[in-house]
């Protein structure tokens, strides 16, 4: 009988979102981490570029642990001229509303159609 590591034991109960989440989180600070390199850019480069006081912030940022909010994505994107959000127009299909209400709906950024059936 092998003995489950602490680790193995860990991970078995994040649940599959969670573990998404989390993953979500290391691709952008390693976005971020691979556009500072090429950009031959520091920590404290990006702290001035978008504007924050603390250096413990970008630190936070590469953790791969920090909650963005898309506010702070965007100043991302800007400063160091790369996409962290996909801004392709979902469509969702046959979507029924809690009234019951078939919708086909398309939403692009900046706009809003929605198709409403009885």
């Amino acid at each position: 009988m092998i003995k489950m590591s602490v680790l193995d034991s860990f991970l078995d109960e994040i649940s599959p979102q969670e573990q998404i989440k989390t993953n979500t989180r290391m691709m952008i600070a390693a976005s971020i981490d691979d556009a500072m390199k090429r950009k031959g850019w520091k920590n404290k480069d990006l702290m001035i570029a978008v504007g924050q006081k603390h250096p413990s912030v970008i630190t936070k940022w590469l953790s791969g642990t920090h909650n963005f909010t898309i506010d702070t994505l965007v100043d991302l994107e800007i400063a160091l001229n790369i996409s962290l959000i996909n801004r392709d127009a979902p469509t969702v299909s046959n979507y029924k509303t809690k009234s019951g209400r078939k919708s086909n709906v398309s939403i692009s950024l900046g706009e809003s159609q929605e198709d409403y059936s009885k």
